[in-house]
Formats: structure tokens, C-alpha cells, sequence
């Protein structure tokens, strides 16, 4: 199976004013080194990279953004298989396999694919596990508990 490469829209944003910048210097250079490049021209470089570094902090605050949603959606996963694989709470795990659930809905944060795959196995097998489970104490509203009734 062969790897994709999944490149965000930030990071080609990133790449494109790195490389305008390479460019920028290297023409900037050969001007200069053949005597093509007057004062004025000067001026006008340095108006353009004005324009250009007010967008890098906008650039590093969505990045930052991109990377705490990342990991608070990460948080969010490691509770929710705490939580489903816990068969002394069956409340606890009803919310852990609903949390799991809704983190896989569109418009949570994405893991990358080879995460995604992990995450829906583990997924399927925690919902396989309380299905045999629940099979085997006959229902999800069976009286476990061995008391008198």
C-alpha cells in the first residue's frame, strides 16, 4: 500500500512565501551584482516585504490554533476509549462509546489516515467487546447484580 502525503493549506501557504522569499533575495542579488538595481527599487522591495510579514503572525497564530486543536481532540479520544473500555461503570461507558462516536463525525478535527484507521479499529472492537458482553449478560437492562428480587 503506498503512502500519500497530506500537505495542509497552511503549509503550502508557508512553502509559497518561503520560496517567494528565496526568489526575492536571489533577483535581488543578481541585480545588485550587475549593477541593475538603483535606489528607488530599494524602497519598493521593502514595501512588498512589509506587506509580506504582516501576514506571518497570522500564519503562526493558525498554526498554533491547528496544533491545540490537534491535541485537545487527541485528549478528547484517550478519555472517550478510557471511558468506553471501562466495564465497572456501564454509564461511564455509554458516554465513552458516545464521545467516540461524535469525535468521528465531520467537522471534529481529523487525525491523519493511518491514525484514523487505528482509531476506527479500536472503535469496532470496544463496540464488538460490549456487544458480546451485553450478549452474555442478556441485555443492556439485565439485573447483573445477583441480589434477591
Amino acid at each position: 500500500m503506498g503512502r500519500s502525503l497530506r500537505v495542509p493549506a497552511i503549509g503550502l501557504a508557508v512553502a509559497g512565501l518561503l520560496l517567494a522569499a528565496v526568489l526575492s533575495v536571489g533577483t535581488t542579488w543578481l541585480l545588485v551584482a550587475t549593477g541593475r538595481w538603483d535606489a528607488a527599487a530599494w524602497g519598493v522591495l521593502a514595501e512588498a516585504w512589509r506587506a509580506v510579514a504582516a501576514f506571518i503572525p497570522a500564519a503562526v497564530v493558525l498554526v498554533a490554533f491547528q496544533v491545540y486543536r490537534a491535541d485537545q481532540w487527541w485528549k478528547r479520544v484517550e478519555w472517550a476509549l478510557d471511558a468506553a473500555s471501562d466495564d465497572e461503570h456501564p454509564v461511564r461507558q455509554l458516554a465513552g462509546l458516545t464521545a467516540l462516536n461524535e469525535l468521528r463525525r465531520p467537522g471534529s478535527w481529523r487525525p491523519p489516515r493511518q491514525d484514523d484507521r487505528m482509531f476506527r479499529a479500536v472503535g469496532a472492537a470496544l463496540s464488538r467487546h460490549l456487544a458480546r458482553r451485553w450478549d452474555e449478560d442478556g441485555g443492556p437492562g439485565a439485573d447483573t447484580r445477583g441480589g434477591a428480587e
